[in-house]
């Protein structure tokens, strides 16, 4: 979602069908991740990215983890972590808000398909655009 806001902003418009072609064709785009999501912030519209970044972020830590038996991989993240992803959940899904940083994993999931299909409309949205070739400022989320 990120590569595509980053996409769709006009001051890239010139180099969209380059980087469009990079990816179709497995080129690294030269561009990291981080540097898009700090690129959206921009947006005051369209902050949510960095928001959302994080939240996914905090959950490529829990891959790691596998005895969930003997553990809760949502209290073994960081405290940063947690946090990120609780403030998410409160702020785009305002009846979680009884999510806090000291949840335990089985309080977060059923949460998660809810926040997937946020991100799916979304991501839609920005696609059909793209696809458009319009600009962001073209697309109401």
């Amino acid at each position: 979602m990120v590569r595509v806001i980053y996409l769709l902003d006009p001051r890239n418009r010139s180099q969209r069908a380059r980087l469009i072609r990079q990816v179709v064709s497995g080129d690294k785009w030269g561009v990291h991740d981080k540097t898009m999501v700090e690129f959206t912030v921009s947006f005051e519209e369209h902050y949510w990215p960095q928001r959302l970044y994080n939240f996914a972020c905090g959950f490529i830590h829990l891959s790691s983890y596998h005895d969930y038996q003997d553990r809760d991989p949502f209290r073994t993240l960081p405290e940063e972590d947690r946090q990120a992803i609780t403030e998410y959940l409160r702020e785009y899904h305002p009846q979680e808000d009884g999510i806090t940083a000291d949840s335990e994993f089985r309080d977060i999931i059923p949460y998660v398909p809810k926040v997937l299909g946020k991100i799916a409309v979304r991501l839609e949205k920005l696609l059909d655009a793209l696809e458009d070739d319009k600009d962001l400022s073209d697309v109401t989320l």
